[in-house]
């Protein structure tokens, strides 16, 4: 599957959220219920003892959302929540869950606390420890974020035991807030968001979707993935618009969207599209028009009129900038904000000024001045008052402050920083007295930056230190490490480095303590730069080492630590390690040129990422001169070439003061040379090993977690939960797990004996380029056999319908498979996990052979199976048993539609093999015998047609009618599946139809449907082929099978038997069939 950003399980799980055990109620049992409530709350009594589980896990949930919610920053999302719980409660009758509503109460009437909970049930034990790490989470929600998220953990895990999926999604987004606002951890913030977003729009919470729609922006934003934040912001603000359809008096809605539109206008921007930028800007300008309209309150409207005017001013269109200014003004005279009406001044200075218009500008100047003066003069009468009244009501002590601290930054604006100063303290000693220490921190550190300005080090330091104690009396870490360091900056700024090496210091364990992993990093690399200031460079060495550590593993910010690793190399040339020096700026190069960029904007277009990447080219280049590597200084300028910058590059080399390097750029011809970005650094074209054991390859997971996080998080199977079935693996058995990114593949292989990564030097544009070549391929021959015109039996293997689909089975086995046949070698069994970009493609067919060799395909010398998700279990466990064709029951369901005549010639070979077969053929094949049989069949063979589609919606196994039943199996069913003994399910025939695009939806999409229904193992087929050439593999398949031979094996017999038939000896014929799961 190609370019596709999840996996077929992922959207199954995302969008119905199958995780379901037999015992337990279909996810989309409770959102059908819940929404039929909404509808008619009363209706609970009619359905409850339909399906009483799914009724029972939806109001404990209701119960313990509504309570978690009321708490949090969440809306409380479910219409008519405060009557549909007593409905479902009354008609329940179960005791859990009238305790429950007690104990998770919004209610201050204590008497609501009466009932017992039952003692023998263990929900209330669970439900009682999700009340007090809950709570625990709401107490360090500020102080120590670290707590939080190890309350919130806790309180996750039980949500999931219980299914309370509405409080997992809460628990999931009060999570995410953490590790991304909190502690910079983008990595587990973007897996909490993206689950509890899935969950909320499968609820048709719709205001959470939108609320996470627009954290996920800011997530992305904040990794400079620009696009990927637009896209999220844009959904945020049609999630909005949709609301306020739906609410058409709601004025919030409406601001909401407006507020999103320009959110992704200025993330467009950010993409270097400003044209586009401009276009979601108008349409948030016309969503904020109509919400200040509805609410006459125009305070943010018209900053973002000044806003977008900036924009425009910046693209030179400065009539449309003054026709924003000239509204925003309009609007203004509706509101007292005087500040508000400086800033419209200040838009139109800057304005007239780029048109040269100076008079007018003058005159706005002077209009911008005089509003800044009333505002300061409003506050000297505001602080007397606040200073001399005792018995002032909180609103007009609120209204009073605010005037105060606008007075004071007007004065700051207009350069009068004493008496701006002087405000700034008077307010905080105000505040004090009130007992209103986040208030008074802000002033305190308002006042910190006026006597910078006054270059006042000794007092601005003083009033920094005073905030940053009154932040940790008063428990609040985060704030305290941001105020700490504040402090520790201005003393860079001013040039105290002694102090601010023993600020930085003492700074680490206060961001320690408050979970920011970035603040950290920043604190270690602070100190690093200056200790290299100072030429204590073995000091400065370890504090970057650990800096660029804290940026690749717990960050997940490679542009941070290369960044670092520049750092780090000057540090360790002047300590004489050059060697050291150019192995650093390699790695650094190399990881945000090859590796990171896809993620990230162009550095062609990031003015800092520019400089970034200039800077590290330049010093590599002195590196390589002044170690004696000029050829590799040669190959590093010219690969330079790609950016725009690379004449400045030589330029600056021109003007080293080291006579070799100015030489050597001397001599560098730009215009000859060739850059080969293939060939950059150290990736040549073979490949590295990056672990050989298993403390290493655990070690390398983590980071590729961190360093490519959405491409590992797709991964069929985690490596690290291979790595810790490390023992349980079976022997002789390899498992081939592939990573792809836009510059290499990672490969994990596990074994009984073995476990490595290596990089290979083939980029996920490579791959798609071949599986795009394959497919095509495959596709000509669906359509040639839906023609009516069959593939032609191989008499010589260099025919043209050969070749053609040689070619690409060729280069994927020398790309993919060839570095690494030395590990293959000493096994038997090869099991695939096979990531979106590669998932479908028949592995087993991949040509081992040279291109003037008879062609050997892998099938050939392995036993080949797949693994999806979730089915890791059904290879490693030791309860894993092979088929008994004398005790395993056998339902055969064939030719249904009455089309197939090689099924009804199956099902009847079947039945001669398996004495305790059970066979359905033509109008028998209903769906009722196929429920009933489901109950009890250790092996079910379908040879009917299917269909798999991307959404698992449209997953259909089309059987006979009858009756009321249209013959079709649906997901639904197949997942209702409660047989714990389903060995083996066989889908025979292939899609009714040629797939719009083979290979991306076959037996790797049904064989994770039916693994969640437990079955052990599934084959099926890739793309339609013929119902012949299916009955004669599936003749030889069995055959081996009931001769006690594993799954695996009785496969590749029957494969390797059309191979050399030479009727279906074509790929396209055997090639199709692949078997996932328990291969014995």
């Amino acid at each position: 599957m190609v370019n596709r950003s999840t996996t077929f399980i992922a959207i199954l799980l995302m969008t119905i959220l199958l995780a379901i055990s037999p015992a337990r109620c279909d996810t989309s049992d409770k959102t059908r219920i819940l929404a039929d409530l909404i509808s008619s709350p009363t209706r609970a009594q009619a359905r409850v003892k339909a399906n009483q589980s799914a009724f029972s896990e939806l109001a404990l949930d209701l119960i313990v959302y509504r309570w978690a919610a009321r708490s949090s920053t969440m809306p409380i999302d479910v219409k008519g929540i405060d009557e549909i719980i007593p409905s479902l409660a009354s008609e329940l009758n179960d005791k859990v869950i009238n305790w429950a509503l007690g104990s998770f109460s919004i209610s201050k009437d204590n008497t609501v606390h009466a009932v017992l909970p039952p003692k023998d049930d263990p929900r209330v034990q669970q439900l009682t420890e999700f009340n007090r790490q809950y709570g625990i989470a709401g107490e360090f929600r500020e102080s120590s974020p670290i707590q939080a998220v190890t309350a919130l953990t806790t309180a996750l895990d039980i949500c999931q035991k219980l299914r309370l999926e509405l409080s997992e999604a809460l628990v999931r987004t009060l999570l995410g807030d953490h590790y991304f606002y909190d502690m910079a951890r983008y990595v587990q913030a973007e897996d909490c968001y993206s689950h509890a977003v899935a969950i909320f729009s499968a609820y048709d919470c719709d205001e959470s979707a939108a609320i996470l729609s627009d954290d996920y922006g800011a997530l992305c934003t904040d990794m400079s993935r620009y696009t990927a934040a637009t896209e999220n912001y844009s959904l945020a603000a049609r999630q909005w618009l949709q609301l306020a359809k739906q609410n058409s008096g709601v004025s919030r809605y409406r601001a909401m969207a407006g507020q999103e539109y320009m959110k992704a206008g200025e993330a467009q921007s950010a993409a270097n599209d400003p044209e586009k930028a401009l276009q979601l800007m108008t349409s948030g300008l016309d969503q904020l028009r109509a919400a200040a309209n509805m609410t006459k309150s125009y305070t943010n409207l018209i900053r973002n009129l000044i806003k977008v005017a900036d924009v425009y001013k910046g693209q030179g269109n400065t009539n449309k900038a003054l026709e924003l200014l000239q509204a925003a003004r309009k609007a203004c005279a509706l509101t007292d904000d005087l500040l508000l009406q400086a800033q419209v001044c200040d838009g139109f200075v800057d304005t007239y000024t780029a048109t040269n218009q100076l008079t007018k500008a003058a005159d706005e100047s002077a209009r911008r001045d005089k509003f800044l003066k009333d505002a300061a003069g409003t506050a000297e009468v505001a602080i007397v008052t606040l200073t001399n009244s005792t018995a002032l009501s909180h609103d007009s002590q609120t209204t009073l402050g605010l005037a105060v601290e606008q007075g004071a930054a007007a004065l700051r604006s207009l350069q009068n920083y004493s008496e701006s100063a002087s405000l700034w303290e008077k307010m905080a000693d105000v505040y004090k007295r009130s007992a209103l220490v986040d208030q008074q921190i802000r002033c305190l550190r308002s006042l910190a930056e006026v006597l910078d300005l006054q270059h006042k080090p000794q007092e601005s330091l003083a009033a920094r230190f005073e905030a940053t104690n009154l932040a940790i009396k008063a428990n609040k870490k985060a704030l305290a490490a941001d105020v700490a360091r504040d402090m520790a900056q201005a003393l860079i700024d001013i040039g105290d480095l002694n102090n601010a090496l023993d600020a930085l210091s003492e700074l680490a364990p206060i961001i320690a303590q408050s979970g920011n992993v970035r603040g950290a990093a920043w604190a270690q690399e602070t100190r690093g730069t200056l200790l290299a200031t100072h030429n204590h460079f073995e000091d400065a060495i370890s504090d970057l080492q650990e800096a660029r550590t804290r940026y690749y593993t717990q960050v997940g910010d490679p542009w941070a630590a290369s960044a670092v690793s520049l750092k780090l190399a000057l540090a360790q040339e002047g300590a004489g390690k050059l060697q050291e020096a150019r192995d650093t700026l390699e790695s650094g190069l190399k990881d945000i040129e090859g590796r990171y960029s896809r993620q990230n904007v162009d550095p062609n277009t990031n003015p800092e990422r520019t400089k970034l990447m200039q800077n590290l080219y330049e010093e590599l280049t002195s590196v390589y001169i002044r170690s004696g590597a000029k050829d590799s200084a040669k190959d590093l300028v010219l690969n330079a070439k790609r950016y725009q910058w690379v004449g400045d590059l030589v330029a600056r080399l021109k003007k080293s003061s080291n006579s070799d390097i100015a030489a050597f750029a001397s001599s560098i011809d730009l215009a000859s040379g060739q850059s080969d970005p293939g060939t950059i650094l150290d990736t040549p074209n073979r490949q590295a090993l990056l672990a050989q054991n298993w403390a290493e390859f655990a070690a390398k997971c983590q980071t590729l977690r961190e360093q490519h996080p959405t491409r590992y998080n797709a991964l069929r199977i985690n490596p690290l939960e291979i790595y810790k079935s490390r023992n349980e693996l079976p022997k002789k058995t390899l498992i081939i797990e592939y990573l792809t990114n836009s510059s290499s593949t990672y490969v994990f292989l596990c074994g009984n004996g073995i476990s490595k990564i290596w990089e290979l030097n083939v980029s996920s544009r490579d791959i798609d380029a071949l599986t795009a070549k394959l497919r095509k391929t495959i596709k000509s021959c669906e359509e040639s056999l839906s023609a009516g015109v069959p593939i032609p039996r191989i008499n010589d293997w260099r025919e043209p319908a050969f070749l053609e689909i040689q070619e690409p089975l060729s280069t994927l086995y020398k790309q993919l498979l060839a570095p690494l046949a030395a590990d293959l070698s000493s096994y038997q069994m090869l099991m695939f996990a096979l990531p979106d970009e590669l998932a479908g493609i028949p592995m087993h067919a991949l040509i081992t052979s040279g291109p003037n060799e008879p062609p050997r395909f892998l099938i050939q010398d392995y036993e080949v199976g797949y693994l999806g998700e979730g089915m890791l279990g059904d290879l490693i466990n030791k309860d894993s048993r092979s088929i008994d064709s004398s005790t395993d029951r056998l339902a055969i369901f064939a030719d249904p539609a009455g089309n197939l005549p090689g099924a009804r010639s199956e099902a009847s070979l079947l039945e001669k093999l398996y004495f305790t077969s059970v066979s359905y053929v033509g109008p028998r094949a209903t769906v009722a015998n196929f429920v009933r049989e489901c109950d009890k069949a250790s092996i079910l063979h379908i040879a009917a047609h299917y269909n798999v589609n991307p959404n698992p919606g449209k997953f259909v196994i089309k059987l006979a009618p009858d009756g009321d039943s249209d013959g079709e199996i649906t997901v639904e069913e197949v997942t209702a599946i409660t047989n714990p003994h389903l060995q083996l399910v066989v889908l025979s025939t292939c899609e009714s139809a040629a797939s719009t695009d083979p290979i991306t939806s076959g037996p790797s999409c049904a064989a994770e449907v039916f693994s969640l229904a437990g079955a052990k193992s599934v084959l099926g087929g890739l793309w339609k082929v013929s119902d012949a050439s299916a009955s004669k593999l599936m003749g030889d398949f069995y055959r081996t099978l009931c001769r006690g031979k594993t799954r695996t094996n009785s496969l590749r017999s029957a494969q390797i038997e059309m191979i050399e038939g030479k009727e279906f000896a074509h790929p396209f014929y055997w090639a199709c069939f692949a078997l996932y799961g328990n291969p014995w």
